[in-house]
């Protein structure tokens, strides 16, 4: 088995939401999982109540799949401005601007920076490109909550779940859905 190879901790991550995500991913030999979706559906969440109300109304249907929002394939809520993002492809000179400008908030040098990202390959260049033009896009949506110009990176497994629990009620409750299930199989195999 290829898990049996990696030497490491390693966490699973993508289309976790429940206590059965989390026996299967320990079942394969993770350590754990990582749930960003289902984190961002809490109170605590610091996702604007505008997303958490349309990320409940469209589920997993209204969804985006690209390499156009942050140079990877990922996924993205439908809107306007997700599908705008998906007909306009690459602006190489909008992404130094806004590369720029992402520089100057988290008081980094830009020069430093872009000679890094060059050295780093033409495919890295390319994956950057797309994470600085999305960046604005993005910060609307999540704390702006503009359903206009926003852009919101989400899973599928948005569909699983229609609450807004605490984390620690989340947490809690995903831990003895998994000990059900593993009781559950422990008693199949006994069978």
């Amino acid at each position: 088995m290829p898990l049996d190879i990696v030497k490491i901790p390693f966490t699973a991550a993508g289309g976790f939401a429940d206590g059965r995500g989390l026996v299967a991913a320990l079942a394969l030999g993770a350590e754990g999982i990582a749930m960003g979706t289902r984190f961002m559906m809490t109170q605590e969440s610091p996702l604007h109540e505008n997303y958490k109300q349309l990320s409940r109304e469209k589920g997993a249907y209204g969804i985006l799949y690209s390499d156009r929002f942050d140079g990877l394939p990922s996924r993205a809520m439908k809107m306007e401005a997700s599908i705008r993002q998906l007909k306009r492809g690459l602006n190489v000179s909008m992404a130094f601007i806004n590369a720029a400008d992402i520089t100057r908030k988290f008081h980094l040098p830009y020069g430093k920076m872009l000679i890094r990202a060059i050295a780093s390959g033409f495919q890295k260049v390319i994956i950057l490109a797309y994470t600085a033009n999305s960046f604005k896009d993005v910060y609307a949506a999540i704390l702006k909550g503009d359903v206009k110009r926003g852009i919101l990176p989400l899973g599928q497994v948005v569909g699983l779940f229609n609450d807004m629990p605490i984390v620690d009620e989340l947490i809690q409750r995903i831990v003895m859905e998994a000990e059900e299930v593993a009781q559950k199989i422990g008693v199949k195999l006994k069978q």
